[in-house]
């Protein structure tokens, strides 16, 4: 018997034990999926979406699309801002979880499929009390 077709023949053996065992499909099966639901309920949230605050200083068609992809893009919340100090302030506060800035010119300076630079802030992670 090669290695190959006795490799299947013991998963072949084991899943027939299992499936005649109550007590061990249980186990295998129902506990870890009772364990995930707890677990999960305990930790996850309703609102899963990052808060992202989003400033548009360059105001084109383009960026226009960008924003509005953005908008439509699961996972995130994003909330428009006028002013580079407002958005700053929500993400150091923590309102926000990051904040987005396109800059001016942006659609004139990169072409419709390539890069462009933005600027991005973040609320850092806390930092371990000093011992």
């Amino acid at each position: 018997m090669s290695g190959g077709r006795a490799v299947l023949a013991i998963a072949g053996n084991e899943l027939r034990r299992v499936a005649r065992d109550r007590v061990a499909l249980i186990v295998g099966i129902a506990v870890p999926l009772v364990i995930m639901l707890v677990v999960g309920s305990a930790f996850g949230s309703e609102d899963d979406a990052l808060d992202v605050g989003l400033l548009d200083r360059d105001r084109t068609p383009a960026s226009a699309d960008l924003v509005a992809s953005l908008e439509d893009a699961g996972g995130l919340s994003v909330t428009t801002y006028d002013d580079p100090d407002d958005l700053r302030l929500e993400v150091r506060t923590d309102v926000e979880n990051a904040g987005l800035v396109i800059p001016a010119a942006t659609a004139t300076t990169s072409s419709a499929a390539g890069p462009f630079r933005s600027r991005c802030w973040s609320t850092p992670p806390p930092r371990p009390p000093p011992p």
